[in-house]
C-alpha cells in the first residue's frame, strides 16, 4: 500500500507564481519575476486549467501544496 499523500499548506499571502501578459498569449513568473521554464512546473500550471477571465492569479509554488490556484481581487 502506497504512503498518504501529505499536502503543504498554501497561502495566497505567502510567494507564488504568477501569470502576465505577453504580447497575444501569457507566460508564468516566479516571485521575482523570472519566467518558468520548468517544463514540469509549466505541465502542471497547464493542468490546472485556470480560467482567462480570472486576474491576479496566484498559482502554488509547490506541487503538493493544498491550494494550487486563486484569482485576484475583482
Amino acid at each position: 500500500m502506497a504512503a498518504p499523500l501529505r499536502l503543504r499548506t498554501s497561502s495566497r499571502d505567502r510567494p507564488g507564481l504568477t501569470r502576465v501578459r505577453c504580447g497575444r498569449g501569457i507566460r508564468h513568473q516566479d516571485s521575482e519575476s523570472r519566467p518558468v521554464t520548468d517544463p514540469d512546473a509549466l505541465a502542471r500550471i497547464r493542468a490546472l486549467t485556470v480560467p482567462p477571465a480570472w486576474r491576479g492569479v496566484w498559482i502554488c509554488p509547490w506541487p503538493d501544496g493544498h491550494l494550487q490556484a486563486s484569482p485576484g481581487a475583482a
